[in-house]
C-alpha cells in the first residue's frame, strides 16, 4: 500500500519555525478543480506538518501568497487527516 500526495496550492499561514520542536505547520490553500452551483471555484484548506529543516528553508524563501508544490503523505491526527509535507518547492513568487 502506498500513502503518497502530491498537492499544488498558495500558502494562507506561514510556518512558526521553531527549532526546539519536532515539527512545525502551515496552511496551504487549494482551488478544487469544479465550480460550484454559483459557478465559483471553491477553495480547501490544508494543514500541512513540516519537519525543522524544511520549515526552516520555507521561513526564509517563502511568504505569504506564494504558490507551491508538496510532497508528502497524510497522517491521522486524532481523528483528523494532516499532511506530513516530504518536500516543497517554491513554484513561484509573489513580488
Amino acid at each position: 500500500m502506498i500513502n503518497q500526495l502530491l498537492l499544488v496550492g498558495v500558502i494562507k499561514k506561514m510556518p512558526m519555525f521553531d527549532k526546539m520542536m519536532d515539527n512545525n505547520e502551515f496552511i496551504v490553500e487549494v482551488k478544487r478543480n469544479y465550480k460550484n452551483v454559483e459557478g465559483v471555484f471553491e477553495k480547501d484548506c490544508f494543514r500541512c506538518h513540516l519537519w525543522v529543516a524544511i520549515s526552516k528553508k520555507i521561513s526564509l524563501n517563502c511568504k505569504e501568497g506564494d504558490v507551491v508544490a508538496i510532497k508528502g503523505r497524510l497522517v491521522d491526527n486524532e481523528g483528523k487527516c494532516d499532511i506530513l509535507a516530504e518536500q516543497v518547492v517554491l513554484l513561484n513568487k509573489v513580488s
